[in-house]
């Protein structure tokens, strides 16, 4: 039979139903479940089943259902979900590995010390599919394996939280875990991490022998691991527990060894270690539950070897060099081995084959190695025949290990007289930047030696030229637009091993001129401003260029200001801002406009790319013409109306609006703005690519004062009750409405909010808002005015208070308005209210996972009442989602959620109310 997700009707824990996965609800009823609720009931914890039938709820016990489709009709399968609950710490004292005769102590703690708890012991058993089904045996989960667990017969000795062993004999070696319970009704929390303890016999009749002999190991590393039983006893053999699995697990399969090991001859496993996962705990045992020593074996990655800070790549002969090789894995005793590294093809077989940067090496062993055993290996003096690459790489243990192949290391030792010049042009080998035009030439002072480029970037090969360079004859290689990737060292060699001097080409990315003004970018005409440009790169000496940003056309250089493009146009007096600074003195309307610089440096000359953009607005003293705003204020919102017009003084001159906007500028009217009568644009819903700066502008180029429109969103004011939502009648409260833009003068209006019903349109005077995906419409109160400063106090506050209430701002001239705050409750509770709100346990600090119900308890015959909520739960049924409904007006839940906290009450037809009671979810 298949039981779908949709099948599952109801999501709630029972305490106390034994926790079953879902391989053993296969297993035991034969249903066959979907992916994703297979998913689910896995990761369920604990994991509850109820099994419903015609109506009446059982509990389940495995005689219930036999594993066929006709008793299985009609059956719904009620799975349980509880929050985290708080699980405890489990400690070993002194260790996990006693020898018998010791004294262990075992320590149980939990963080949450609200409760007086009381403490209970367990051994476990890796759950089997071959063990029959124990209703008085949980499973728990312990790093997503399933264990049986059972009570301790003395648990009741560890209440207090140490469970001591003392003297610790053979039979106490397994796994342990804890739980603690309390309170009244006793609430249990989860199951302890699992904590191993192996007792050895003071004389142990086997040897668990691990070679090579020691328990520190290494990935890739070989192993072998044999039980050697010391009297003629028969039946031992290997166990284990690793983080992978148990042996107990293996055993399932008929496996001698852990998985991925090899069996073989006597009681021995081997094995070439391919997972971190090896790590853990093994041991030999007897059929009759006899003991070997325990072994604890560590693996690790492979340790890395690393030449250390390298020296001056670059000596000249007579030097002194020491390359300095390190392990960072402090297992091992190190004795370091050296080597040249020699560029090879994919010869993978060659002895000392290995890769480094995507490039193939050979490592060819230094005739004197042993040198530098101790990790430092010297070359005084340095000759140029010890040019070339270098690694290291350490070995240590017993049967010895290696690490694998350090990074390369080049090294070049300058002749003091190199029979030839490597020339770089430009001549800057540490200031060339990306982009950047460069040739490189070998120059030999014999004419009839062939010399070559040769260079270390991490991109070698065996052309005449790196790859994306040019060969021109010489030998010389150009670039024109060099990269980053081309950075490295750069000499020229003949075939017989002759070098020149090596140049460390070093590749910046473009430095950036940054423009700023002394000023505020808006001045007033006769004042002045100076425009300042720099560039952090120091590596050249920089000269500066100044320039206009003006209208796009294709044949100027291009700058990007925005998402708009304009052209960099030269100012004719440009010369007059080459050291950095460009002055403006006096400031005349004419300068209004948009500002670039750009600085050059280096021979050949070397430009940076243009600077920020910085716009200047210069104000005339008696402009020709004005830009009337209506509404007349700069700060101006979303959604607002806003007209613009143009008026001259000069009837006769045609002005047009003009303006620079968040990405594109214009002439006349912006987008989706109406034209209107004479030179005005308006628009009736600002938005907020309408920001920027609008100004008037005639054909000669005259222009008004400019107008920067700052748009802001539109403001959402913030409601809040005090004292508390929940007052009781002739109590008195405030509710207060802020608005944190303090630029208008806001006057406030206050509004109920009822539920919207039907699917029809609200009339003009009434809005839609929502609250807990629930829909509302609002109504203005009648003496809304009481609260225009912002607070609205109803006192002494009476039962038809009751309800939701909004508040919104309005202020400027035509008025705006923000938006609707959030909602708020309120709750006015009778003196004498006609029914209670009955919580149990009595209490509104609750935690998550418990059990609580909520009963309406009604003091007069009257009817229709109902419990009602405001939390995140929507009200689609007479309880809250995922809580039962009983009789007598009872909602109940035994696994509350996070999303359960928030205010209840009782509330009848008439819109009578009961008490409320503010829920609180608490975590351990």
């Amino acid at each position: 039979m298949t039981l779908p997700t949709k099948k599952v009707m109801e999501i709630f824990p029972f305490l106390g139903i034994p926790q079953l996965m879902h391989h053993e609800m296969q297993m035991k009823f034969g249903i066959d479940m979907d992916r994703s609720l297979q998913t689910a009931i896995h990761e369920l914890s604990p994991r509850i089943i109820r099994v419903v039938k015609e109506g009446s709820q059982k509990r389940f016990s495995p005689s219930l259902l036999e594993p066929t489709n006709e008793r299985l009709e009609g059956l719904i399968l009620l799975l349980g979900h509880t929050e985290a609950r708080t699980r405890p710490v489990l400690r070993v004292s002194p260790h996990s590995w006693a020898a018998e005769g010791d004294s262990v102590t075992l320590s149980c703690e939990v963080t949450d010390s609200s409760i007086k708890w009381t403490f209970l012991w367990y051994k476990t058993v890796p759950f089997r599919r071959t063990v029959p089904f124990n209703e008085d045996s949980p499973i728990f989960d312990d790093r997503k394996k399933p264990h049986y667990v059972e009570l301790l017969s003395d648990s009741s000795r560890g209440a207090g939280g140490f469970y001591t062993l003392s003297p610790a004999a053979l039979q106490h070696t397994g796994s342990y875990v804890c739980r603690a319970e309390g309170g009244d009704p006793a609430y249990q929390t989860d199951f302890s991490e699992i904590k191993n303890l192996w007792v050895t016999g003071v004389s142990p009749p086997a040897s668990l022998v691990i070679r090579p002999n020691r328990t520190q190991l290494f990935y890739s590393e070989s192993v072998s691991l044999s039980c050697e039983v010391q009297d003629s006893s028969t039946g031992w053999r290997l166990r284990w527990r690793t983080k992978k699995v148990t042996s107990v697990e293996d055993r399932e399969d008929n496996l001698d060894c852990p998985y991925g090991w090899y069996s073989e001859s006597g009681t021995t496993c081997r094995t070439k270690i391919q997972t971190l996962h090896d790590s853990g705990v093994y041991w030999c045992e007897s059929e009759f539950g006899q003991y070997s020593n325990a072994v604890n074996i560590s693996i690790n990655w492979k340790p890395k070897s690393e030449i250390r800070n390298p020296p001056h790549s670059w000596a000249a002969e007579g030097d002194s060099v020491t390359l300095s090789c390190e392990v960072t894995d402090a297992s091992f005793n190190w004795t370091f081995l050296w080597y040249k590294a020699v560029r090879t093809g994919e010869d993978y077989y060659r002895e000392g084959f290995f890769i480094y940067d995507d490039n193939y090496y050979a490592a060819e062993l230094l005739p004197d190695s042993s040198r530098g055993a101790g990790g430092s290996y010297t070359l005084s003096p340095a000759a140029p025949r010890h040019t070339g690459s270098y690694v290291c790489r350490a070995e240590g243990g017993d049967p010895a290990y290696q690490t694998g192949f350090s990074n390369v290391v080049a090294l070049w030792v300058t002749g003091l007289s190199p029979p030839a010049s490597l020339v770089i042009r430009p001549n800057r080998p540490q200031q060339l930047y990306v982009s950047e035009s460069v040739s490189l030439s070998c120059e030999g002072r014999d004419k009839s030696t062939r010399w070559r480029l040769r260079w270390s970037t991490g991109s070698e090969n065996d052309n005449v030229c790196p790859n994306g360079w040019t060969s021109e004859a010489g030998p010389t290689c150009t670039n024109s637009r060099i990269q980053s990737a081309d950075a490295g060292v750069y000499w020229c060699e003949t075939e017989s091993g002759q070098y020149s001097n090596a140049f460390n080409v070093s590749i910046k990315q473009k430095p950036i001129a940054v423009l700023s003004a002394s000023t505020d970018s808006w001045l007033a005409e006769g004042n002045s401003v100076t425009l300042s440009c720099e560039v952090s790169d120091t590596s050249l000496k920089w000269k500066f260029l100044w320039y206009r940003a003006v209208p796009y056309k294709k044949e100027l250089p291009r700058l990007k200001h925005g998402w708009i493009n304009y052209n960099a146009k030269l100012l004719s007096d440009s010369s007059r801002g080459a050291g950095g600074s460009y002055t403006l003195s006096p400031a005349a309307l004419q300068h209004t406009g948009l500002y670039v610089c750009r600085a050059e440096g280096g021979d050949p000359a070397y430009q940076t790319e243009f600077s920020n953009v910085e716009t200047l607005w210069v104000v005339g003293l008696s402009p020709p013409a004005s830009l009337v705003i209506r509404p007349n204020r700069t700060q101006l919102y979303e959604y607002e109306s806003l007209s613009l017009s143009c008026e001259g003084q000069d009837s006769s001159t045609e002005w047009r609006l003009r303006w620079i906007g968040q990405k594109e500028e214009g002439l006349g009217c912006p987008k989706y703005w109406r034209l209107e009568a004479g030179s005005t644009c308006s628009t009736s819903e600002l938005q907020p690519d309408d920001s920027g700066v609008y100004w008037c502008e005639s054909e000669s180029g005259e222009h008004s004062n400019p107008f920067k429109l700052r748009m802001n969103l539109r403001p959402r004011p913030f409601l809040h009750v005090s004292p508390h939502s929940w007052p009781v009648e002739g109590d008195s409260v405030t509710l207060n409405c802020k608005v944190t833009d303090t630029s208008l003068g806001w006057t406030f209006l206050w509004y109920r909010a009822v539920p919207k019903k039907g699917s029809g349109p609200f009339t003009d005077d009434s809005t839609v808002t929502e609250r807990n995906r629930n829909r509302y419409s609002v109504e203005l109160l009648s003496d809304s005015s009481r609260g225009a400063g912002g607070s609205y106090t109803l006192s002494p506050v009476a039962l038809q208070h009751t309800g939701l209430y909004v508040c919104r701002a309005e202020g400027g001239d035509p008025a705006y308005q923000t938006m609707y705050s959030n909602m708020k409750p309120l709750r006015v509770i009778g003196v004498s209210p006609p029914a209670t709100l009955v919580i149990r346990p009595n209490k509104t600090d609750l935690f998550a996972s418990e059990s609580v119900s909520l009963s309406c308890e009604v003091k007069d015959k009257s009817t229709g009442w109902r419990l009602r909520w405001d939390t995140n739960r929507r009200e689609e049924s007479v309880c809250p989602a995922s809580w039962r409904s009983e009789a007598e007006l009872t909602c109940s839940t035994i696994g509350l959620q996070y999303r359960d906290r928030g205010v209840y009450w009782c509330e009848s037809e008439s819109g009578q109310h009961s008490n409320a009671a503010h829920i609180k979810i608490l975590y351990h």
